[in-house]
């Protein structure tokens, strides 16, 4: 099934206009299809043989704990969703956020620039139109892409500096330069009432940028305190992952240092953030950027890739297989 083709179905079943038998025996359908197309999906990208053996190889401990974490990396992406949703859809059925979560998880895995996790995370919030959840998505997604980047960019200044030999004073100048634009980006997005501003509602007149500018102005609904926290959330969840990513890499090489595998770590999700998906579940290129930046600090390639292919199999595979299982489970919202 052509992609567009599945969205403009999905949407439409979404609507809820539509005939409610018909509906669901639909839907029923398109929940088995995309099950069917996840398990694919991984099958297809998938050596399980050599994941086996990487897993085998490495040290199980530091495994272990790295997927342990999974736990908290999926609690604390649950805890930043729930805050959004309740605030701005009044929702506060814990089953139905969670299953809406675990379901933009698993359908978003396999589509180009995880766009399905739009649909995906609408599915178990009935009682929500699919532009507020694709603008809550947006919202959620616009933190963690900030923190990210910006902890990506603190430490890609670091690396150009002390790695690359840039002069101190090119280095200062971004250094400066990147902290006046953090604080910049921090204050319009933990502050609402720029939303209401005179430069939102100028943007809102321009075609190309309106609709995008309305999902954004969504962020007017939540308090500065909700906006700390959600901000907060995310340096967590950050934190998170790259840890995980840290005991990976130590567990497939045991000299690495932790300060060396943080640092190659911030690199690596930095770069993966600013290259545009062209892979689904971005594949190849979480691997490229981990072997490239592992062997910039003295760590074997071999352990950069399969350090980002722990990450994938833990981050992703496992939470989108629990995801499809939860596509079949009811939730009233």
């Amino acid at each position: 099934m052509h992609i567009i083709s599945f969205f403009k179905i999905a949407k439409s079943l979404l609507n809820e206009n539509s005939n409610l038998g018909t509906k669901e025996k639909i839907l029923f359908f398109i929940k088995v299809l995309l099950s069917l197309v996840i398990i694919i999906y991984f099958i297809y990208k998938i050596d399980f043989k050599s994941a086996m053996q990487i897993m085998v190889l490495g040290n199980h401990y530091l495994i272990g704990g790295a997927g342990l974490l999974c736990i908290l990396n999926i609690y604390l992406q649950y805890s930043k969703w729930r805050l959004i949703v309740s605030k701005c859809l009044h929702i506060n059925h814990s089953s139905s956020i969670f299953y809406s979560l675990m379901h933009g998880i698993a359908i978003g895995s396999f589509t180009p620039a995880r766009l399905g996790e739009y649909i995906g995370r609408k599915i178990a919030l009935t009682h929500a139109t699919l532009f507020q959840i694709t603008a809550l998505t947006v919202i959620d997604k616009l933190f963690s892409l900030f923190v990210t980047l910006g902890f990506g960019a603190a430490a890609t200044i670091l690396y150009l500096h002390f790695m690359v030999g840039v002069s101190s004073y090119i280095s200062l100048s971004l250094l400066f330069s990147f902290l006046i634009s953090v604080m910049i980006a921090g204050y319009l997005l933990t502050h609402q009432n720029l939303w209401n501003s005179t430069l939102i509602r100028q943007i809102q007149k321009i075609s190309l940028l309106k609709n995008i500018a309305y999902k954004l102005s969504l962020i007017k609904n939540l308090e500065s305190g909700v906006l700390w926290r959600s901000l907060g959330l995310n340096v967590l969840l950050y934190s998170c992952f790259l840890t995980q990513y840290v005991l990976l890499l130590m567990a497939f090489d045991s000299n690495a240092s932790a300060l060396s595998s943080y640092w190659s770590g911030s690199l690596m999700f930095f770069a993966k953030t600013i290259i545009p998906a062209i892979s689904l579940g971005e594949l190849g290129i979480r691997e490229g950027a981990s072997m490239f930046f592992a062997k910039q600090f003295s760590i074997p390639e071999v352990a950069g890739f399969n350090a980002a292919i722990g990450i994938f199999l833990i981050n992703i595979f496992v939470p989108s297989f629990i995801g499809m299982l939860l596509l079949f489970k009811k939730s009233d919202d």
